[in-house]
């Protein structure tokens, strides 16, 4: 994504990554950017203009929490014993309805970074799957870890294995209330593929050539008809943006 910004833009860019194979993969891949100092790697959040949050609350590690008996329990995992429940006092941040036997997964230490983000920006741009506080109840009950490994995904504890990309669903909720209380407004907010279609991807299409068509609509198609839990919320802070 951010050889495409500054392949198409002038724009100088900055990344926060915290991945040392990341890192290095990105080195290589932005060299000539680095070159021409319009890219380098940053070690915490600085100053910007705005940010671009892309697939990143998700990507935290997460506590798992499950509701029954009348009360919440931990979900612990050991690589030998398996999984355990531990009594608990539940979520740190989740306020929504619950019932028996429903399972939450928990962002650890995203509220945090949020903030740290926010207070360095009047803008911040971010795409993620997720929902609504008031929607986990119904939309995912049994909570939304999962796991990605060679394009398959792993739903639920199936996730928690060597070599797969564990994930879970962001809580689009709290984001929105970290940013208020820091004088953020939300700008923005809808589903990938309202967003992509109301901000121009189909115009975008038809300009390309027939080859490039041919060659995009497999991916183009993807991104319109399959993320329907993948949203997009720009905040702003003082402009009428």
């Amino acid at each position: 994504l951010s050889y495409d910004i500054l392949n198409h833009t002038r724009l100088k860019v900055f990344s926060l990554e915290r991945s040392v194979i990341l890192r290095e993969r990105q080195k290589r891949l932005l060299e000539r950017f680095e070159r021409e100092g319009r890219w380098k790697h940053v070690d915490k959040p600085i100053e910007a203009d705005a940010y671009l949050l892309n697939e990143v609350l998700d990507s935290f590690p997460s506590n798992r929490f499950v509701f029954r008996n009348g009360r919440w329990w931990e979900v612990f995992y050991d690589g030998k014993k398996g999984f355990t429940l531990l009594p608990s006092d539940g979520p740190t941040h989740y306020r929504g309805e619950v019932e028996e036997g429903f399972t939450y997964d928990e962002g650890v230490g995203v509220e945090d970074f949020l903030r740290g983000i926010l207070e360095k920006t009047d803008r911040m741009l971010l795409f993620d799957y997720g929902y609504e506080e008031d929607e986990f109840l119904t939309l995912a009950p049994r909570g939304t870890l999962q796991g990605y490994r060679g394009h398959r995904i792993l739903h639920d504890t199936d996730a928690i294995r060597e070599g797969v990309d564990i994930t879970h669903f962001v809580n689009f909720t709290r984001v929105r209330k970290v940013a208020e209380s820091l004088g953020f407004e939300v700008k923005i907010y809808m589903d990938q593929t309202n967003f992509l279609l109301k901000y121009g991807l189909l115009e975008v299409f038809e300009s390309l050539g027939e080859e490039d068509k041919g060659r995009l609509f497999p991916g183009m198609r993807t991104l319109l008809m399959l993320f329907k839990n993948h949203r997009v919320m720009y905040l702003v802070r003082g402009q009428n943006l």
